[in-house]
């Protein structure tokens, strides 16, 4: 028998696997024979002996296959520039279609999706346009792909998990998708530069569905790549403007008609998403020194998390009924600019709502929720609203007063994309809790619900006794122009 066995009181240790099979079967045929000689009695013992094969011996080539598929698999956690994410599950809280693109992949998430490849060709037009509008094509190819390859190792961190593409794939995909958002913005901006035969502004729907596309957070760009290569080609001499400005014209009808002052970013742009956050939903000073108005309030922060529960505010038809006035604010440092006066003035800037930015609050919402480096704007924002909004009844007083727009005409829609945004959403620091306490303060206020409810009955017995049928109204109006007349007469005969 070949290969060596070795043996003591417990086991046999085998050097080769082989060996240990070929005495395995001779036990097997031996115990088929009714003849047991030496050999045979020596095999049967084998049935209460511990059999092992040598652990430090090589046994086969597969074991490197196996090491060589784990480790392509494992990897270390994510770095601190990691800034596009795949949005889990449990944090899908609309339709499917509010993070999903629709036409376009940008990145490598949605990557050679069937649906997705007819933009590819569309890509590849874009980069030869922008290669083209400059003096030398082939040089400016070559700046753009080392400029790419330089920064391969920083996009790839970007990522929230590993890119399974080789350098030269990797720095392709990079190369179309960045030039291509470049061109678009470029585009759109530049009316004058524009091919005749572009799809995208002969159909309608395309441009729509590409500002849709880009907003999500899976499928974004570092926002670092698209400046450096943007800014190897501008030409300020032939009226380019910054990139930032492309991209706030290019998105100024996704968001409300607020007439925004100059944002004040505090923060680097991580991707387009993380740009229109940081434009249209940045604190300001005011909003910051109303958070911490409260001693109380300050405590509560800073000693534990903070939750909304205990700051829960009552909805629009509520507060209204109490003697609170909403008031639409059309100058603004931001969306989150919202304010509540002593006199019980409720100051929101206009909120205009369609599926895109509905889908664009949905993917700020779950980047919050991802990334611990962003703050819970966005999501407080939503938290505060879904408050407001307890029902259709308090859209329909929010529409009422200018504060709410949509090309939705059903209050019933919009209320229930509100409460689905709101689904799910936790923040361990409200930002609303300095203005949700003044709104709680007035609320509660005796006063100002005794005045509001002697107001409304007043209001109500009118309507009810007086104004209910035509006749009633010239009643009204008769007897208050009687008692007029009646004082005024009664005024000149005690002036006489």
């Amino acid at each position: 028998m070949e290969g060596k066995l070795h043996s003591d009181s417990n086991f046999l240790l085998f050097d080769n696997v082989d060996a240990f099979l070929r005495l395995l079967y001779i036990a097997f045929a031996s115990s088929k024979t009714s003849k047991m000689g030496e050999g045979g009695e020596e095999l049967m013992e084998l049935n209460h002996i511990s059999i092992r094969i040598r652990e430090d011996i090589h046994v086969s080539n597969d074991n490197d296959e196996l090491l060589q598929r784990i480790k392509e698999k494992i990897h270390p956690i994510p770095s601190s520039q990691c800034c596009i994410y795949r949005i889990p599950e449990c944090l899908r809280i609309l339709s499917e279609e509010a993070y999903v693109p629709k036409i376009v992949s940008l990145g490598p998430f949605h990557r050679d999706k069937e649906g997705l490849k007819a933009m590819e060709e569309h890509k590849k037009w874009y980069l030869h346009a922008l290669l083209f509008r400059t003096s030398t094509p082939d040089k400016c190819l070559e700046d753009f792909l080392t400029a790419i390859q330089a920064m391969e190792i920083q996009i790839r961190a970007s990522y929230g998990e590993p890119v399974n593409l080789s350098s030269d794939e990797f720095v392709e995909m990079i190369l179309l998708d960045s030039c291509f958002v470049i061109e678009l913005l470029y585009n759109y901006g530049r009316v004058d530069l524009r091919d005749d035969n572009d799809p995208i502004y002969i159909a309608s729907w395309m441009l729509s569905s590409l500002k849709h596309d880009i907003i999500l957070l899976e499928n974004q760009l570092p926002f670092f790549v698209l400046n450096r290569l943007f800014d190897m080609i501008r030409d300020p001499n032939n009226g380019d403007l910054l990139l930032d400005e492309y991209v706030q014209y290019f998105f100024r009808d996704v968001l409300p008609p607020v007439e925004l002052y100059k944002g004040r970013f505090r923060r680097q742009t991580n991707h387009l998403l993380d740009f229109l956050r940081n434009h249209f939903f940045q604190f300001t000073k005011q909003n910051e020194e109303a958070e911490y108005s409260y001693e109380d309030q300050r405590r509560q922060i800073e000693e534990a998390e903070y939750t909304y529960e205990e700051q829960r505010i009552e909805c629009a038809t509520e507060l209204s009924n109490a003697g609170v006035k909403f008031e639409a604010a059309h100058i603004a440092d931001s969306l989150l600019d919202i304010s509540f006066s002593g006199n019980g003035v409720f100051e929101i800037p206009l909120f205009f709502l369609d599926d895109t930015v509905s889908s664009l609050l949905g993917n700020l919402i779950a980047l919050e929720q991802c990334d611990n480096d962003y703050a819970s704007y966005v999501s407080s924002y939503i938290i505060l609203l879904d408050s407001l909004v307890m029902s259709p009844k308090d859209v329909r007083l929010l529409r009422a007063e200018g504060i709410i727009d949509s090309f939705f005409g059903d209050d019933e829609h919009i209320f229930h994309i509100i409460k689905k945004l709101s689904k799910g959403t936790v923040v361990s620091k409200f930002y609303f809790a300095g203005l949700s306490h003044q709104v709680n303060a007035y609320y509660h206020s005796g006063w100002h619900k005794w005045r509001a409810n002697l107001t409304r009955n007043y209001v109500n017995t009118l309507k009810r006794d007086y104004f209910n049928t035509p006749w009633g109204i010239f009643s009204f109006v008769a007897a208050t122009v009687l008692l007029l007349l009646t004082f005024v007469q009664t005024l000149f005969t005690i002036l006489n």
